[in-house]
């Protein structure tokens, strides 16, 4: 054996093998500190990335910046009052004439403020009656020659009065109010035909000849709608079956 050698006692090797132990598991110590506190690091963006404010008792999306504005499209009132029965707009009234929507609006007087998407029956019901009274002055005034009446009643009185339109309506009403005021007796001949009518429209034993026609006008419109739709169907069924529609022969 070389005596120069350092001779190591088993009580030294234990120290010395205690000592590097300690220091390792200080490093292990030292490196779970470490871990644990990128874990929570971690955790911490992935929260805010999940839930965003809501952690801090607000939603991200309440953000103005962070939400897109919807625009907000105004209800239709006339289209609210008046069942859409044809599926025709005031837009479409207006190009079949040739005119803009606002030459439209001046031409019949209607609202200024009526949108372009106003059903037609509603754009009808809100013609100033006086207007529709005098798209029928050529009979009125054949009316007023054949019974010898002279001109000192208008042909807007004589309309009112041959229609049961009361007498404070004017020529500024719309149609559909003046329209709302006449009574079922006005609209049918007989007893007879008030049968006939109030099966036609569903209507009750409750509708009486002295009936306002603004009190059914929603049932009336509702199964003029589901007739049209009905004869419209048919009419396509025809077309895509080549069946030839009839064309109606002038009368010579």
């Amino acid at each position: 054996m070389d005596e120069n050698k350092e001779v190591i006692t088993t009580e030294e090797a234990e120290v010395v093998v205690t000592e590097e132990a300690e220091k390792t598991e200080e490093k292990k110590s030292h490196l779970n500190v470490i871990i644990a506190a990128a874990v929570i690091v971690v955790v911490g963006i992935c929260a805010v990335l999940l839930f965003g404010g809501k952690l801090f008792g607000k939603n991200a999306s309440d953000n103005p910046a962070s939400q897109q504005e919807k625009p907000v499209i105004p209800a239709n009132n006339y289209n609210e009052t008046y069942v859409d029965i044809y599926g025709i707009t005031l837009q479409d009234m207006a190009e079949k004439e040739g005119l803009s929507l606002k030459e439209y609006i001046e031409k019949y007087k209607l609202p200024s403020d009526m949108p372009g998407d106003t059903n037609s029956n509603a754009v009808e019901n809100m013609i100033p009656v006086g207007i529709k009274a005098a798209e029928m002055n050529p009979f009125y005034d054949s009316i007023k020659q054949m019974m010898g009446i002279n001109n000192n009643i208008s042909n807007f009185e004589l309309y009112k009065v041959m229609n049961g339109i009361p007498a404070e309506v004017t020529e500024d009403t719309p149609f559909g109010e003046a329209k709302g005021l006449i009574k079922v007796k006005y609209i049918v001949k007989d007893e007879e035909d008030l049968q006939i009518y109030k099966k036609k429209y569903g209507l009750g034993d409750d509708v009486t000849m002295e009936t306002l026609f603004k009190d059914i006008r929603d049932k009336v419109d509702l199964v003029e709608k589901e007739n049209f739709e009905k004869q419209k169907e048919m009419m396509e069924m025809m077309e895509e079956s080549g069946v030839e529609l009839p064309v109606p022969v002038p009368k010579e």
